[in-house]
């Protein structure tokens, strides 16, 4: 399910920002789990990419902008969001974030779209 697209003479990825259609699993234990953490893939004035997780993709994008989000991006202003996937626990998407962190730049975006869920 697209969650939103950017327009592509913005973007040449613009067509990489997908949702997971679920947002709550049930665990083995009969639990709810949260699984409405977002993996994001920002661009910032200086063109290299910025990666995070946040629960509040829109909210999150506000306080890059603002330079209230992260030091990293505070500096390199403005930034673009690139891609962003959702559906994950915070665990899950922290050792995303990890793995996208470890891959050069060329494999950024193609790692973080092999953890979109299918519909």
């Amino acid at each position: 399910m697209v969650m939103h697209l950017l327009n592509s003479h913005q973007n040449k990825h613009a067509r990489c920002l997908m949702t997971s259609p679920y947002t709550i699993q049930m665990s083995t234990n009969g639990a709810n789990v949260n699984m409405n953490w977002s993996v994001y893939l920002l661009k910032c004035s200086d063109n290299s990419l910025y990666c995070g997780i946040t629960k509040d993709l829109d909210t999150r994008l506000t306080h890059h902008n603002s330079g209230q989000a992260s030091r990293y991006t505070r500096s390199r202003l403005p930034v673009k969001l690139v891609c962003a996937v959702t559906g994950f626990t915070q665990s899950q998407a922290l050792n995303i974030e990890y793995h996208i962190k470890q891959q050069p730049r060329n494999m950024k975006i193609k790692t973080l779209l092999k953890y979109e869920r299918k519909q």
